[in-house]
């Protein structure tokens, strides 16, 4: 078995001494964002989810520190609903993040067609 969990495999042999396979850790250790709402024109509203997304805590971050968290942790931002995503990519285009701001920009303009 390799040192840590979240990303890297892992194997184990049972009693019989027969490798078992396991869920992957990659899978099961997995996080993903889901943005609920923009505060004050600066903070950003998520749900954090590591793995199951029933287990999950709601969190609030600046715009700058959520961006941070979800680069240095690579964490997937979950699809963002309509009007919640255009205040997203505002949000965005204010903290000087061009290219975050056009990625969910056009995939609003996709969805309008």
């Amino acid at each position: 078995m390799q040192d840590g969990l979240c990303g890297r495999s892992a194997d184990v042999w049972d009693r019989a001494g027969l490798k078992v396979a396991l869920v992957s850790l990659a899978e099961a250790c997995k996080y993903r964002v889901q943005v609920l709402g923009i505060r004050r024109e600066t903070y950003v509203e998520f749900a954090f989810m590591a793995g199951d997304p029933a287990l999950s805590v709601e969190l609030v971050l600046p715009y700058p520190a959520f961006r941070e968290f979800c680069a240095s942790n690579r964490i997937e931002v979950l699809p963002i609903a309509g009007s919640l995503r255009e205040a997203y990519a505002r949000l965005a285009w204010r903290f000087g993040d061009r290219e975050e701001s056009r990625r969910w920009l056009r995939s609003l303009e996709g969805e309008e067609r």
